[in-house]
C-alpha cells in the first residue's frame, strides 16, 4: 500500500519537536551556590527556570569542596549566580571560564557594601570580606536586581513577568526590613555570642554586636574564651547560637560557663524569608527585647 510522504515524516517531526523541547528546559537551567540564593532566584524566575544548588542543605560553604560531578552540573547551566565571596567559587569559577560553553557566572554581589577588614571580626575569608550577603534584607535587594537583570537579559520573553515578581520580592524585603528595625528597637543588651560569625551583616544594618566564638575560623584558646565569658556575664547574655551545620560540643564549654542554653539556627535555610523572621524572634528573646 502507497502510503502518502507525510506519513512517513509525522514520526520524525514529533520527535524534533519533542527534542527541541527537551534542549529548551535544559538550557533554562542555573547554579547558585547556597540554599538562601535558591529563594531570591524562584521568587523572580517563578516556574521558567530550575535551579541546582551546590552546597546544598545541610553544607557548611566554608568547607565545601566541589566534586567533579558538580562541575559537571554546573557546566550544563545557562548562568550561575555567584555570591562572589565565598572560597569554593573561586576555584569553581576559574575552572569554569576555561570551558568554552560554561555558563554565564552573574556577580550578584554588584554594588552590596561588604564588610571587611576589622569589621568583620574573629573571621577570615579569603579576601577579608564577609561573605555572608544574604543575612540583611537591604543587601538582599541589591542582589535581587542583578538576579532580575540576569534572567531578564538571558530570557528577554519573560522579562515583564520576572520584574514584576522582582517588585513583589522587593515589597517583602522592605516589610521585613522595618519588622526587623521595631523588633531591635528596645533591648536589654544588644550583644549576641554566636559560634561562626554569620550574622555580622545582621548586626550592621541594626545596630547589634556580634560576638564569635570562631577566631579566624578556630576554636578559641583559653584566653580568648575567658575573656568573651566575662564579657557575655557582663552583658547578661546566657544564650549562645549556634549554626545548624555545627556540632553542638563546639559550644558545650561556654554554656556550661555560662549555666545558658544553646539555640539552633539556619543561617543557610532555604525557606529564607520565614527563616529571617525566626532568627530575629529568637535573637531579640536572647537579647531580652521588651
Amino acid at each position: 500500500m502507497n502510503r502518502p510522504f507525510f506519513w512517513f515524516c509525522v514520526p520524525a517531526i514529533i520527535l524534533f519537536s519533542c527534542q527541541s523541547a527537551l534542549n529548551k528546559e535544559k538550557e533554562k537551567v542555573v547554579t547558585v551556590s547556597i540554599p538562601p540564593q535558591q529563594y531570591f532566584v524562584e521568587r523572580i524566575a517563578g516556574n521558567h527556570w530550575k535551579v541546582f544548588v551546590l552546597a546544598g542543605p545541610g553544607v557548611g560553604p566554608e568547607t565545601f569542596d566541589p566534586s567533579p560531578q558538580d562541575l559537571e552540573k554546573v557546566s550544563r547551566s545557562k548562568l550561575y549566580f555567584l555570591t562572589n565571596y565565598l572560597e569554593f567559587e573561586k576555584q569553581l569559577s576559574e575552572r569554569l571560564k576555561r570551558m568554552s560553553d560554561g555558563p554565564l557566572l552573574v556577580n550578584t554581589a554588584e554594588g552590596i557594601q561588604v564588610i571587611e577588614g576589622d569589621e568583620h571580626a574573629g573571621h577570615s575569608h579569603g579576601k577579608g570580606v564577609d561573605p555572608h550577603i544574604w543575612i540583611s534584607p537591604k543587601e538582599v535587594e541589591i542582589q535581587a536586581k542583578n538576579i532580575c537583570r540576569a534572567l531578564s537579559d538571558a530570557d528577554p520573553e519573560f522579562k515583564t513577568e520576572y520584574e514584576n515578581n522582582l517588585k513583589v520580592f522587593i515589597r517583602d524585603l522592605r516589610q521585613l526590613d522595618s519588622s526587623l528595625k521595631e523588633a531591635f528597637e528596645n533591648l536589654g543588651t544588644r550583644k549576641f555570642i554566636i559560634f561562626h560569625p554569620a550574622l555580622g551583616y545582621l548586626a550592621r544594618d541594626y545596630r547589634l554586636e556580634q560576638l564569635s566564638l570562631e577566631f579566624d575560623g578556630k576554636q578559641p584558646s583559653t584566653m580568648q574564651l575567658k575573656s568573651l565569658v566575662d564579657e557575655a556575664r557582663t552583658a547578661g547574655i546566657s544564650t549562645i547560637f549556634l549554626q545548624a551545620q555545627y556540632d553542638i560540643h563546639n559550644v558545650e564549654t561556654l554554656s556550661v560557663e555560662l549555666g545558658g542554653k544553646v539555640e539552633i539556627i539556619d543561617p543557610l535555610s532555604s525557606d529564607w524569608l520565614n527563616n529571617m523572621y525566626l532568627m530575629t524572634k529568637k535573637l531579640r528573646e536572647a537579647m531580652h527585647g521588651t
